[in-house]
């Protein structure tokens, strides 16, 4: 995506203790938003310890954003590393870092919050050498 308006830093929010159900198996990388509590619990389930705190999420504050990964048997985590906004556009750069070899599958999972704000209409993924453009429906 070629930048003609001047950057600023996008305001993201980790969102924690949540995993993707197992009806989701994607055979690659999935992005994409959410805009609401229904979608978000038809997505995610909720990943309660004793001594964990869950992320509460305001759909009326914010949208979700999430990166969904194959499911593996290599602990495999992501991190955004760098969020810009640019005009009704904004590009999320992250990298996953692979562990060691583990007895079980999971879904490797980011979930973040994202201003709602119906001026951002794009957002651009990338990673490596790769780059994916999803377009944000009007809330």
């Amino acid at each position: 995506m070629e930048m003609t308006a001047e950057t600023e830093p996008l305001k993201i929010e980790i969102v924690e203790n949540y995993f993707t159900k197992n009806d989701m198996t994607p055979r690659v990388i999935q992005y994409f938003t959410i805009d609401n509590q229904e979608d978000f619990d038809n997505q995610f389930g909720v990943a309660k310890t004793m001594d964990n705190a869950i992320s509460t999420i305001d759909f009326d504050k914010t949208r979700i954003g999430a990166i969904v990964m194959p499911a593996t048997d290599i602990k495999t985590s992501i991190e955004i590393t760098q969020a810009e906004r640019f005009g009704s556009g904004a590009f999320i750069t992250y990298k996953t870092k692979q562990g060691d070899k583990q007895s079980f599958t999971t879904t490797p999972t980011l979930i973040f919050k994202l201003p709602v704000d119906n001026k951002l209409k794009t957002l651009e993924f990338k990673s490596g050498g790769d780059s994916k453009m999803i377009t944000i429906p009007s809330k």
